[in-house]
């Protein structure tokens, strides 16, 4: 996948669905004169796309300064492994040996199971909206 591409989680679907178990994602988000808010962002994305669709992802960028994203390889239970930012370098993951940390399965109840789920929990729900209405005070009373 490259850049832009880690704002569509459907697209990680796609490849979940193929049995993916490790995804190159490229990036060219360099020459910055500072650091910008979407470093966060990119880190972020690439972590709960890693653990909502069960895959390791290999992702690279610039070495040039300043590059939000430094190469980095996430694992499934969102732990990664990364280089220093702005300094050119390899990074090395023991795919797919590594010992894992908690992971989930999003999918193992599937959707409409959870709604389901959601659905009952609503209905066993007390309405107190009766109670409620003795509870409200009169402004200028407190």
């Amino acid at each position: 996948m490259i850049c832009y591409d880690n704002c569509y989680p459907a697209l990680y679907d796609v490849y979940r669905n193929m049995e993916v178990g490790l995804l190159f994602h490229s990036f060219h988000n360099a020459g910055n004169r500072d650091a910008t808010g979407i470093k966060d962002l990119m880190l972020a994305i690439l972590i709960v796309r890693a653990a909502d669709n069960q895959m390791w992802i290999s992702a690279s960028n610039s070495s040039k300064r300043y590059s939000p994203l430094s190469a980095c390889i996430v694992r499934p239970d969102g732990s990664m492994v990364r280089s220093r930012r702005n300094v050119a370098g390899i990074v090395i993951e023991d795919y797919p040996k590594a010992e894992l940390g908690w992971t989930y399965d999003n999918r193992k109840n599937g959707v409409k199971s959870a709604l389901d789920s959601y659905k009952k929990e609503q209905e066993s729900r007390v309405d107190l909206t009766p109670f409620l209405t003795h509870l409200i005070i009169p402004q200028g009373s407190a």
